[in-house]
């Protein structure tokens, strides 16, 4: 009986033992992944702010005060603030190989000011929630996190009104993969001449950065993203024009070296009402691009950028370096392609496509000598538009249509107008006459 008394202690012992040894390196694991963070935010605004940090480490919890004081401010923004200062507060709790954080803004001059504006001051002005679970084994970090901000309504003496909507995202990284999520509620800007409206905005982004340790991460190895607005109306007393359905798609990907960057941008539809005019609808409105440039070369032009001062002495002082990478970022060629451009009005459609290759070649030269770059380029481009549609245009006149026509820059095909562009080892054809450079 002793015997099992005295094993099931010792049993209790070594799990309190490994419990707190877990926490303890929790706390550890926590509080490093804090300065290192502080530390590549200081980095990241040289010359705009500095951040301090002071904390209270215990074994179960820790709490912290952040300090981020702008190096400029407008007299105005300065007098708002009372000073340059926003202080956080942030506490961290310990668990067995896991934390709880909670950053939010310090009680004082910001959040009482904040209040008058918010749309519910009970709830915090803006508030981050993590949590961090930690691997002794592959020391990999795991982090789900909540940021929330509440929804402001702001009244100005000029009969000027903003309604600003709360916004909620949730993140989500295990090592390099990352996800996001957010949503901001209806936004409304009211103004006398000027009317703004934003609604169903939402997003999402995953990816995968281009290190084990996020916090040497420089870019992303690849990204997704996908961001929604379900309408944008602007207006004022003379215009009118509505957006639906706008969403803007960017996907990057490695490909053989080059980094590859597809961006597209596509609604439902664009109106545009000008008073005392005919209403212009646009349907299916579509942008496609394609961006390729050496992925090394991009890569270190970024840690330059990252680790240059903002300051307007530091970057004069930097502007050479800055060149030299410039030049190692187009020695490889650079890729900028239209993939598509198109837009449908009342049953027709015009479209067109672009593809524009650019040599290797040295920015140095270039500003020495910009003629060099005509032999540089390879460009394909062509933009097709139904004559109907020309037809239906305001302000249509068949006899600037003919005048074009005959000086060659369009021409007819069928029931369309083609204007073709290129330009090939220095010489540029319209429509495959010969033009100056």
């Amino acid at each position: 009986m002793k015997k099992g008394l005295a094993a099931g202690v010792l049993s209790l012992l070594g799990v309190s033992a490994a419990y707190l040894a877990g926490v303890y390196y929790s706390g550890v694991e926590a509080n490093q992944y804090l300065e290192q963070t502080v530390e590549r935010m200081k980095l990241q605004t040289q010359g705009q702010g500095t951040i301090s940090l002071e904390s209270s480490k215990g074994f179960f919890s820790s709490n912290h005060k952040l300090l981020y004081t702008f190096a400029e401010l407008p007299p105005n923004v300065e007098t708002w603030l009372g000073g340059k200062e926003i202080p956080f507060d942030l506490q961290i709790q310990h668990g067995f190989l896991s934390a709880n954080s909670n950053l939010i803004l310090a009680p004082g001059v910001v959040t009482e000011k904040l209040k008058t504006y918010q749309k519910d001051p009970q709830q915090q002005p803006l508030e981050l929630m993590a949590d961090q679970q930690f691997n002794p084994f592959s020391q990999q970090l795991s982090v789900q996190a909540d940021f929330t901000t509440d929804g402001f309504l702001i009244k100005e003496d000029d009969q000027t009104t903003a309604d600003i909507g709360a916004l909620q995202m949730s993140m989500e990284q295990q090592a390099r993969d990352f996800s996001i999520e957010f949503q901001i509620a209806d936004t409304k800007i009211e103004a006398p001449q000027l009317q703004l409206e934003l609604s169903g905005i939402s997003g999402t982004e995953s990816g995968r950065l281009d290190h084990d340790d996020p916090m040497k991460a420089v870019m992303f190895e690849s990204m997704s993203a996908l961001f929604d607005i379900q309408k944008i109306h602007i207006g004022n007393p003379q215009f009118k024009a509505e957006i639906e359905a706008l969403n803007v798609d960017i996907q990057q990907e490695i490909e053989q070296g080059r980094l590859i960057t597809k961006v597209g941008y596509q609604a439902e539809a664009i109106t545009v009402s000008p008073e005392n005019k005919k209403q212009l609808l646009l349907n299916q409105p579509v942008i496609k691009l394609v961006i390729d440039l050496d992925y090394l070369a991009t890569r270190e032009f970024t840690i330059q950028l990252q680790q240059m001062e903002h300051t307007p002495e530091a970057v004069d002082q930097q502007m050479e370096n800055m060149l030299s990478l410039s030049d190692k970022l187009t020695g490889k060629g650079i890729g900028l392609d239209l993939d598509e451009v198109a837009v449908s009005w009342s049953g027709e459609k015009a479209s067109g496509s672009a593809e524009l290759d650019v040599a290797p070649f040295s920015v140095s030269t270039a500003m020495e000598n910009p003629m060099l770059m005509q032999q540089k380029l390879t460009l394909n481009a062509q933009l097709r538009v139904p004559a109907k549609m020309l037809e239906m245009m305001p302000g249509y006149n068949p006899q600037d249509i003919e005048g074009m026509l005959s000086m060659g820059f369009i021409q007819k095909q069928d029931d369309d107008y083609l204007t073709e562009l290129q330009i090939k080892d220095g010489t540029i054809t319209l429509n495959g006459n010969p033009m100056p450079m």
